[in-house]
């Protein structure tokens, strides 16, 4: 075990039921120190790091991330999440280990699985080595006593204890149980680390006659194959589409408060009930709430179906204000069209057409008209105290019969569609050169987020090509080779030349003397 964190860890070991017991449950490890233990043949276990741990005024020892609960450094049982798990089962007799890091139990530290000397195919590396820390979601976060740091990363099961994000109940097989958004964010980030508990199998690597190196907090360039040795946790964790509610693989310009940070997308862009996957997420447009049905990414033009959400469930609704935009970034397509209501309008002699059954100014008479007729004085309109105006599809009206409630609800929730704007020049320019869009969250001005760091514009080039200084050495070889071999050429063409010509004269001069001058 190596502990390269600028910090103390504990490490906590325990053996499971059955397995011959370890040599250590705990001890000390300090920034920089090593130390090696050698496991029984076919110990089943689990390894973790314990971070800021303090023996109180009585002795009792404890630790804010890891604590294993005996009061001393030596564990007797296992830790309290969040804590970032090594799990061993050692064959024994010839058997291959199996092993991996998980993160069921969530994350407090970064952690890295190297094998030694092993042999298989699936022999690799394994662990999270990237800082979860300052990328977790605020409702999992654990805080210093003082509550200015983030030092652990709970998982979904350990904040919230549903059935759904614990794999319990009716979720408790495969089939059920599904990754969530927050189990998403560890995926993304640590892509070989258990991220829940029926992650796929990629997450577990087996090896024969192997020791392993369990280093803590790995140096920057020590990193698993699958992640770029510039991979940040800003572009690992932006770059990866995500889900709210049930809608799936949704990019920039959206970004969700407890899912996907706002560095991900632009400001006007957050969507809300992520976590409820049977629900629609919504946004907030100029004030007003709105379900999102559908977000289109594909093409280029960029659009998304929302409905206001206070007339979601009935046409009655206590905010009486017209359905605006914001400009800037929204705007209708040509399949919209206007629908207004009217409220709280007093009674005729004649029934009036298009009506439906509100409450609003002690009377409950209510109807609506397209935007055509609304724009002009009809004869006989009632008078009513309000009206609102509510965008629609274009077909929505037609499909109207005159007396139907039912009707006018169906036509507002099936919404109307918006074209969305987030600077696609720049975003287009910026994924050519291997980047992933994003933003400044403080500005909300572009930025192109790079492996190494983010641009305004487009990320070097040296982040899109695969050349190292082995490449750049063999070309600058060859190039001057090659102009050798060029330099080289002209100088024996050049002394040829010189040859021949010499050659050629003395003849000339030979051909004159035997046949003697020529008459003009």
């Amino acid at each position: 075990m190596v502990n390269k964190c600028e910090y103390a860890v504990w490490p906590g070991i325990l053996s499971y039921p059955g397995a011959p017991p370890f040599p250590t449950a705990g001890f000390a490890l300090q920034n920089g120190e090593t130390m090696t233990l050698i496991a029984p043949a076919s110990w089943r276990g689990r390894l973790w790091g314990r971070t800021l741990c303090t023996d109180d005024s009585t002795g009792n020892f404890s630790c804010v991330t890891g604590d294993c609960g005996s009061g001393k450094q030596e564990c007797s049982g296992s830790s309290a999440p969040p804590a970032t798990l090594a799990e061993f089962t050692l064959g024994g007799a010839g058997s291959p280990d199996v092993f991996d890091v998980s993160l069921v139990d969530g994350y407090n530290l970064p952690m890295l699985v190297v094998p030694q000397g092993g042999t298989g195919t699936n022999c690799n590396n394994t662990g999270c080595v990237v800082d979860l820390n300052g990328v977790c979601p605020k409702e999992l976060q654990v805080t210093s006593a003082a509550g200015r740091e983030v030092v652990g990363c709970k998982s979904a099961c350990g904040a919230f204890q549903e059935p759904q994000y614990c794999c319990t109940g009716a979720y408790a097989t495969p089939e059920t149980c599904k990754p969530s958004s927050y189990s998403q964010i560890f995926k993304n980030a640590c892509p070989l680390a258990y991220s829940y508990a029926y992650d796929d199998k990629t997450s577990t690597s087996t090896c024969a006659n192997a020791n392993y190196t369990i280093t803590f907090c790995p140096s920057p360039n020590t990193r698993l194959p699958s992640l770029q040795p510039e991979d940040d946790p800003q572009y690992t964790l932006c770059k990866q589409p995500f889900n709210c509610g049930n809608l799936t693989n949704i990019s920039y310009s959206f970004w969700g408060g407890s899912i996907r940070p706002q560095e991900c997308g632009r400001l006007g862009f957050e969507l809300t009930n992520c976590e409820n996957e049977t629900q629609l997420p919504h946004i907030v447009i100029e004030k007003l709430d709105f379900h999102v049905s559908n977000i289109n990414s594909q093409d280029l033009l960029h659009t998304m179906t929302i409905a206001r959400s206070d007339l979601w469930d009935s046409p009655c609704t206590d905010l009486l204000v017209n359905t605006t935009l914001d400009y800037n970034r929204f705007s209708y397509v040509p399949t919209v069209r206007n629908l207004t209501l009217y409220y709280g309008c007093l009674p005729q002699n004649e029934s009036v057409l298009n009506n439906f059954t509100c409450t609003a100014k002690e009377t409950n008479i209510s109807y609506y008209v397209d935007d055509s007729l609304a724009r002009v004085d009809v004869p006989g309109r009632p008078t009513c105290s309000t009206k609102i105006i509510v965008p629609i599809f274009w077909e929505g009206f037609d499909v109207m019969p005159d007396n139907a409630t039912e009707e006018v609800e169906k036509v507002l929730k099936q919404g109307f569609q918006v074209e969305y704007s987030a600077d696609w020049d720049l975003c287009r320019s910026c994924m050519n050169s291997k980047g992933t869009c994003g933003s400044n969250a403080t500005t909300d001005s572009f930025l192109c987020l790079c492996g190494d760091r983010p641009s305004n514009s487009t990320c070097p080039i040296v982040h899109g090509t695969k050349f190292n200084w082995k490449t750049k050495v063999f070309i600058g070889v060859a190039a001057t080779i090659a102009g050798s071999c060029i330099l080289l050429f002209v100088i024996l063409f050049r002394w040829t030349s010189l040859i021949r010509g010499n050659d050629n004269e003395d003849a000339a001069e030979a051909f004159i003397q035997n046949i003697g001058p020529l008459a003009v």
